[in-house]
């Protein structure tokens, strides 16, 4: 590839599936190495979703210690998840040669909210779809146009209505009781104009 970004972070890799987990006869469960197990697995465990060594409902002793040495195996492994900046950019592009040139294309960040995703976005000339106020934010921190900012929460605060109405985001209303707040914040407005287009969303 030409083009790829990664991102690696530290991760405990344990598969949920119904496999056995290594026998650990060995391995005494104390409290250090009990509290290093995840909560979610103990649980997952004890349901029975994660197989394991031992069937009898009263034997969580060796259950528990057999998800420790797992958890402490491979707490140092490394993850990485892999980005096709090449891929995306094909997308984009696709994306504007498919329609007229007056749509525009919003790429919903929740999935992908990494700086990088956004810059690529922003310089195919992509509108930023937000369904909340710090992806809102960080759509106009990375410089999108703000009429290509879609804030579209559907459980926006008043002050952040206010706020989107100041900076001229395009706004959808989620529902009529939103529309009819948004109409009452630009009265406040007081005949200060907006830049913002407001949308009704309908399902």
């Amino acid at each position: 590839l030409a083009s790829v970004r990664a991102i690696r972070w530290p991760a405990v890799r344990f598969a949920a599936r119904r496999q056995h987990l290594s026998t650990t006869s060995d391995l005494v469960l104390t409290p250090s190495t009990a509290a290093c197990v995840p909560a979610v697995l103990k649980q997952l465990a004890a349901s029975g979703a994660l197989g394991g060594d031992s069937s009898a409902p009263g034997d969580s002793h060796k259950s528990e210690a057999d998800l420790a040495k797992a958890v402490q195996q491979n707490a140092a492994t490394k993850c990485m998840v892999v980005y096709d900046l090449d891929a995306l950019r094909g997308a984009f592009s696709s994306a504007r040669n498919a329609f007229p040139a007056h749509f525009v294309h919003a790429l919903a960040i929740k999935s992908a909210p990494m700086s990088f995703v956004l810059k690529e976005a922003i310089q195919a000339g992509c509108g930023i779809e937000a369904a909340s106020f710090g992806e809102a934010a960080s759509a106009v921190e990375h410089g999108c146009l703000r009429q290509n900012v879609l804030f579209d929460s559907p459980a926006k605060t008043v002050a952040e209505l206010r706020w989107a109405l100041e900076l001229g985001l395009t706004l959808n209303a989620d529902n009529m009781f939103e529309l009819s707040r948004i109409d009452t914040l630009i009265k406040e407005r007081k005949g200060r104009a907006t830049a913002s287009i407001i949308g009704l969303r309908v399902n």
